[in-house]
Formats: C-alpha cells, sequence, structure tokens
C-alpha cells in the first residue's frame, strides 16, 4: 500500500471519483493506483463492471461474461462459497483454476451484497496490509453500484425509510428511541394501526430492479407507509386505516406476488412502531410458512399461521406432521378413495360453518336430513364423539395438518 496518503485521503478521492462521468473507470484506476495491483469490479453475478487500465487483457476473469463454460460456473460457484464462508473478511484465492493468486473482497451497502473487488497479485506480494484499504474501496464501490442504479434503486435518504431500517435492525438506545419517538410526532405521520409485511423472492435476494417494480406498485397504494430493504427481502409498513381491506385478499396484491415470484408474509395489527421488528418476525414466519410447503396462494397472514408455529415449537418442522394426525382422519380419507364417500369434505366443511348444520348443508348442496345421517355414519364408522369437545379440537387440528400437506 502507497504510503503517501493517508486513509481519509484516500477516501475523500474516491467518493470524488464518484462524480466523474465514467465513475466505474475512475474508480477501478484509483483503486489499482492504491492498492498496486490490477483491479476488477465485478457485480454480483460476476460480471465484469470496469477493468483498470493496467489489467492483463486475457486474465479469467474478462471471460466471465461468456458464461459458456461449465467448469468456469463451477470455479465461480466454489469461489463464492468460500468468501461466504469468511464473512465480510477479504478472501486470498491461490490455486490453478485462478491463473493467478488474487484477493476478492465483497462489496456491501447498508448490509446488501451488491458485488465484489479482485485485486490480480501482479506488481507486488498481496498481504494483510491490503485488507483493511480493500474493504474501504470496496465499500465505495458498493456505492457506485447504488448510484449507477440509481433509477432502479433510490438511495435510501428518505426519513421513514431510514426510521424503519434502524426500527428493524433494533439500533436504538433509550435515549435516541425517546428522541425519534418525538421526531416521529412532530415531523412524521404516525399510523394508530399498522401491519408490516415482508415481500421474499422465490429465487434468492430481491435485486434492484425487483426492488424498483414492486415498490413502484406499492408506492399509490392508499395504506402505503414506507419500505425498507432488510435481511435480503423488502419490509413494508402499511396504515390499515387507510386500506380497503385486508392485504391478503386483495386481488392487486396477489397479482403482484404472481408477476414478481415473491412471496407476502403479512403481521398481526400493531400500534406502537417501536414493536415493529418483532411483528416483523411474524411476517417472516408467514414467509417461511408459505415457502416450506409450498402454499399455493402466495400471500399469507400470520395470524393464519400460528397454529403451525405452536405446532413446530413443539416439534421442529420435518416436511412431515402426518404422524399428529387423528386416526379417525386418516381412515376417513381412504374409505372415501375406496368407496367413492365424501367423509373427509363433509367434515372439514362442518367445522368450517362452526358446526352450524343448516350453513353446512347449503355449503354441501344437500338437504340437511342427508347431512345429519353423514354425521351419524361418521360417528359409526370413525368412532367419533360429536359431544366430547377434546375430541373435537383434536380432529380440527388434524385436518389443518392435512391441508398443509395436500398444499
Amino acid at each position: 500500500m502507497p504510503e503517501f496518503v493517508n486513509n481519509d485521503q484516500i477516501k475523500l478521492e474516491l467518493y470524488e471519483s464518484l462524480q466523474k462521468k465514467d465513475m466505474m473507470a475512475e474508480l477501478a484506476n484509483l483503486s489499482s493506483r492504491y492498492l498496486g495491483n490490477p483491479v476488477f469490479l465485478m457485480d454480483a453475478d460476476w460480471n465484469v463492471v470496469a477493468v483498470s487500465e493496467n489489467a492483463p487483457k486475457n486474465d479469467l476473469v474478462q471471460r466471465i461474461k461468456s458464461r459458456e463454460g461449465t467448469s468456469f460456473m463451477e470455479y465461480a460457484r466454489c469461489v463464492t462459497e468460500a468468501i461466504d464462508s469468511v464473512r465480510l473478511q477479504p478472501y486470498i484465492l491461490d490455486s490453478p483454476a485462478a491463473g493467478q493468486r488474487r484477493m476478492i473482497v465483497r462489496a456491501y451497502w447498508e448490509g446488501f451484497y451488491q458485488g465484489h473487488l479482485t485485486i490480480l497479485e501482479k506488481n507486488r506480494l498481496l498481504t494483510e496490509v491490503d485488507e483493511p484499504l480493500a474493504m474501504m474501496i470496496a465499500q465505495v464501490y458498493a456505492l457506485a453500484l447504488r448510484i449507477q442504479k440509481a433509477k432502479a434503486f433510490p438511495l435510501p435518504d428518505h426519513a421513514w425509510t431510514k426510521l424503519l431500517q434502524d426500527l428493524l435492525t433494533q439500533k436504538l438506545s433509550r435515549r435516541t428511541e425517546y428522541e425519534l419517538r418525538l421526531q416521529v410526532s412532530t415531523t412524521l405521520y404516525l399510523p394508530s394501526r399498522m401491519k408490516i409485511c415482508r415481500i421474499d423472492s422465490r429465487s434468492g435476494n430481491i435485486t434492484a430492479d425487483m426492488y424498483q417494480k414492486i415498490v413502484g406498485c406499492l408506492e399509490s397504494r392508499k395504506d402505503y407507509v414506507a419500505t425498507a430493504r432488510y435481511d435480503g427481502s423488502i419490509a413494508l409498513l402499511v396504515d390499515i386505516t387507510k386500506g380497503d381491506g385486508p392485504l391478503s385478499s386483495e386481488k392487486e396484491i396477489l397479482e403482484l406476488a404472481y408477476k414478481n415470484a415473491v412471496y407476502f408474509g403479512i403481521s398481526s395489527e400493531f400500534n406502537d412502531l417501536f414493536y415493529v421488528h418483532r411483528y416483523f418476525e411474524g411476517a417472516s414466519r408467514a414467509v417461511l410458512f408459505a415457502k416450506r410447503w409450498g402454499m399455493q396462494n402466495p400471500v399469507q397472514n400470520y395470524d393464519d399461521c400460528k397454529l403451525y408455529d405452536l405446532m413446530t415449537d413443539v416439534h421442529p418442522p420435518t416436511g412431515n406432521l402426518k404422524q399428529y394426525v387423528a386416526d379417525a382422519i386418516l381412515s376417513m380419507i381412504e374409505y372415501d378413495e375406496k368407496n367413492s364417500t365424501q367423509f373427509y369434505h363433509t367434515i372439514k366443511t362442518y367445522f368450517d360453518c362452526n358446526q352450524n348444520v343448516s350453513q353446512t348443508a347449503d355449503k354441501l348442496y344437500i338437504h340437511k336430513t342427508t347431512l345429519t345421517y353423514r354425521l351419524n355414519r361418521m360417528q359409526i364408522l370413525f368412532h367419533i364423539d360429536w359431544k366430547d369437545p377434546s375430541q373435537l379440537l383434536f380432529l380440527q387440528v388434524s385436518i389443518y395438518i392435512m391441508e398443509i400437506q395436500l398444499t
């Protein structure tokens, strides 16, 4: 590392390069000058964004864009796993597959992975002394990527966005909580009844383009308050006093989820903004519920998942909860398959209608007498006591488990 400037001066020059027209090329060349070796700037998908002028033209990294060789993709996967294993620290790659020894540093901005910086060992040996400087350059590069995608991914300078991120990460002392409560009550609109949603991609982290597309659709809603990127997902805060109905039943939200291949997890209602992280955990559990069981509906309320949570707290999820299903329900399903009867559908509808005979008969399009006869047959065939509340609760839970399994 050159001695002619200190780290603060380097950081200032790096930030100044972000104002240049060709900021990525400027950043690559500046970084190379400070580090004394060729530098490659790459995005999260290993595409080359910029290369310093002293980088060899035939280097392996230059061929990343082709994406044709499976051997290289396997190499990229192994390197990514290695970088993950060392968390935020730089990773030294020294293998024949890489061509030459190099240092790879992941570039994060506000906790989110944007791309990575690769330093090729050519002009001098890479040492541990380079690591702090490389990490600082990687952070500035991550900001450059955000600026480059500014139209698709606005910088989080909105007061609500910053506040929501602080609340989710619980970066609040007692003093700052008091100050923020005062700020919210005097300068920001504070909803009296709120819900927090977690929006997760089915394929991985929410990308910049996906963020822009989804938030662009959400910002026009009456109940929209704020969004923030957190834990690789989108956190959406809504004011339920301004909505037209529950989010989970809205056609617009369902279409948004299907078109963008995302899950919406919706928390329970709350009225104290400073407990938002607790409710976000509930929204996250709703997303996990939808993913784990492959639910057809990608929009799930946590309130509807609490029984599942109770069961998984007692018994960790293994992908099969049928061992907890009442024998009467299992026998009923087997009997229906063999005899083309509808006992299981009948009992499920009966519980859905709160054991109201008239409503159940109407829903099944049968006469009340027929339903009564069918319930009596179920009592005999499957040993059901319709007056035993504990057995009825067990049957309802069993049906709930079966519905999860059937999805």
